[in-house]
């Protein structure tokens, strides 16, 4: 797609359209690719839920590798989407990467430079104010954008927050509520929650967090790095307990680490729910949120040892506390978890909370052993 054809397309796509006398913003979706003609799949899903509103989500797809295959399956879905093949870069990419990188290391360089030079050129050219981004092995929930659409007014109004994922990584079947839909109650923060955690895997974010990133961008693993304290600056993200997103893409860089043991147990909903339709704002009040959540870990669950959550078949809310990080490893792993920890973040966790489902009844919540509710760092379990 030429610079002006995709110049012309901008102007028109960042007119908000008009819905029932309502102006609604704008938000583009990013989809970056390399080199897999599966892309068809990823795509069909995502044009499944977008349907009629064109103007509102124009789909952008960024394409490295120069993968003929690829390519042609992009282009065979004409103008229901824009594409661009990124520009021979090797030269420069080389640049960024230390001597002696091992080989396996150095395609999470090029990923970096491709999300660089991508978001780069989307806000660059056009007014967008946000993006969800997405990848080329993603399929889609019936409700994926209503989803964000809801999402964006309080990512925009809180600045405690810095993103909105589609993704729950620890969403497997076994580990969530059985009945795959959300239930619009504040006093059940587990249906949409706040975490201290940057999941990824479909997520929304603004030119704002851009312009701040921007000059900063990490030359190699750029998910890592936005977890990092000094770039998350005590910021969360909101997700769902159900994945909106599904993954695919078993064979990819990271040759399919996490992928036979989570990813790909990982489930989406399957229906469609008018998150549009109910009030959210419970979401974008971190105090409130923050005291209430402690609140039902630390007040209105029994505590418990693994050992008693087991043998328990009442339905109720319990907590297991934990001391250090190893502690709460293995007690990830013996839920099923993931159990790794980034940024000093355990995945998923508010306050180092983790919440699951155990039997399909019981709230189990994995919570360090009693913090000062305002205290915002848990530099504590390293110790």
């Amino acid at each position: 797609m030429s610079v002006e054809k995709e110049k012309r397309a901008v102007e028109i796509a960042t007119k908000a359209i008009v819905s029932d006398s309502i102006q609604a913003p704008v938000i583009p979706i990013l989809m970056f690719g390399c080199n897999r003609p599966s892309i068809k799949r990823a795509l069909e899903s995502l044009l499944a839920v977008r349907r009629e509103r064109i103007d509102q989500h124009p789909i952008y797809v960024s394409l490295d590798c120069k993968h003929t295959e690829t390519i042609e399956s992009v282009k065979a879905f004409g103008d229901a989407v824009n594409f661009w093949v990124v520009p021979d870069h090797q030269e420069e990419l080389a640049k960024t990467i230390p001597p002696n990188t091992e080989n396996f290391m150095k395609p999470y360089y090029a990923i970096s430079f491709h999300y660089k030079y991508a978001l780069k050129r989307l806000f660059g050219t056009n007014d967008y104010e946000q993006v969800i981004i997405v990848e080329d092995d993603f399929e889609f929930s019936p409700d994926f954008l209503s989803y964000f659409r809801a999402m964006l007014p309080i990512l925009v109004k809180d600045k405690s927050l810095y993103c909105v994922s589609s993704w729950n990584d620890n969403g497997k079947n076994e580990l969530i509520n059985d009945e795959r839909k959300l239930i619009v109650l504040v006093k059940l923060l587990g249906r949409v929650f706040r975490t201290d955690f940057f999941p990824g895997l479909g997520w929304m974010m603004t030119r704002e967090l851009w312009n701040e990133i921007e000059g900063k961008w990490p030359a190699a693993f750029w998910d890592d790095w936005l977890r990092e304290p000094e770039n998350r600056n005590s910021r969360q993200c909101i997700v769902p307990e159900v994945s909106r997103t599904s993954n695919f893409g078993k064979i990819g860089t990271s040759n399919g680490q996490f992928y036979d043991s989570h990813i790909r147990h990982v489930v989406k909903q399957d229906g469609f729910y008018d998150f549009e339709a109910n009030n959210w704002d419970y979401l974008g009040d971190r105090e409130r949120y923050n005291q209430d959540f402690l609140k039902q870990v630390y007040e209105y669950s029994t505590k418990s040892s693994l050992e008693s959550v087991k043998k328990n078949f009442e339905r109720g809310n319990y907590r297991i506390e934990y001391a250090d990080f190893n502690e709460f490893q293995n007690l990830a792993r013996t839920f099923g978890l993931m159990s790794d920890i980034k940024g000093g973040i355990p995945r998923m966790s508010f306050e180092g909370i983790v919440t699951l489902k155990y039997r399909k009844q019981n709230t189990v919540y994995l919570a360090p052993k009693r913090i000062d509710p305002k205290e915002d760092d848990l530099s504590n379990l390293n110790e």
